[in-house]
């Protein structure tokens, strides 16, 4: 269960950057989202709202594949989700030669729970449901995929930053800071920088390197912390090749964003250090 706690964290973070919609959105029309985002808790049928908000078939958060899975089969409904759920359970356990006392026994879930959900009388707890399966000897993904027909899409978020647009930005920011980017400092008009150059040019606008890539963002903190540019890009590398990167003395920032779609992450959530799960994207701390 800790495991899938974990899981719907890291997921729901992804498919709410994914949608545009903001947490507050989410807060508003869901009441437990809170519960979801900072504890990876909540109920299927509250999952299931979610899931249709966002526009994805709730059984991507129910499984550990990083994939987005289309299915042919679809549910317009809950009530449709719930008997796809207690059916396949029951026919899982009977391929098994499992009977309902063996799953409780095994399990800790009452014969009297196991039979009203498998009847469709009944819909678990998330933590039972996986406790089920556990018994079975199934994997989420196992379960869910199994005889089904279904497209795997990437999910990628695009970077397609232009070399224009990022010069723009600069020129912005330039604006809205009251300072230049320092002489010493070489924009090329018709190239991105390499890593280095790029994180001059954040530490000459006083400027974190996430919020240079969030374009929308027009006012900014006085609270910026002095970039340590060497150890933030070397940090930076380090975790590139990591991740199977060749990376070269001077790495170009356009190389960073062909990373970023490959793992299917925002440039600015590549450099955020506050991201949720991990990301390749913490940098240093000073940054």
């Amino acid at each position: 269960m800790d495991k899938f706690r974990v899981n719907l964290k890291k997921k729901m973070d992804k498919y709410i950057k994914l949608s545009g919609i903001s947490y507050a959105y989410f807060r508003k029309n869901i009441g437990s989202i809170y519960g979801i985002v900072e504890n990876g808790s909540t109920t299927f049928k509250t999952l299931f709202q979610v899931a249709k908000i966002l526009d994805i078939d709730i059984r991507n958060f129910l499984m550990f594949d990083d994939h987005k899975y289309i299915f042919e089969n679809s549910f317009d409904t809950f009530e449709e989700f719930f008997m796809f759920l207690g059916i396949r359970l029951k026919n899982f356990r009977l391929s098994k030669s499992l009977k309902i006392l063996d799953v409780s026994s095994r399990s800790g879930i009452s014969t009297r729970t196991i039979s009203r959900l498998e009847n469709l009388d009944l819909i678990v707890s998330l933590d039972k449901f996986y406790k089920y399966l556990e018994v079975l000897k199934v994997t989420p993904d196992e379960f869910f995929l199994k005889d089904e027909k279904y497209e795997i899409i990437g999910n990628k978020i695009k970077n397609e930053i232009s070399i224009d647009e990022f010069n723009n930005r600069i020129y912005e920011l330039e604006e809205i800071k009251g300072r230049i980017v320092g002489g010493n400092i070489f924009v090329d008009p018709n190239t991105f920088p390499t890593l280095h150059g790029f994180l001059k040019i954040c530490k000459s606008l006083k400027i974190s390197p996430r919020d240079f890539f969030n374009f929308e963002k027009k006012e900014f903190a006085e609270d910026f912390k002095i970039i340590d540019i060497s150890n933030s890009a070397n940090f930076i590398k380090h975790k590139l090749e990591l991740n199977g990167v060749k990376v070269q003395r001077y790495i170009k920032l356009d190389s960073i964003f062909l990373f970023c779609n490959e793992k299917n992450i925002s440039i600015a959530d590549f450099f955020d250090i506050s991201s949720v799960g991990g990301n390749i994207a913490q940098t240093h701390s000073d940054i």
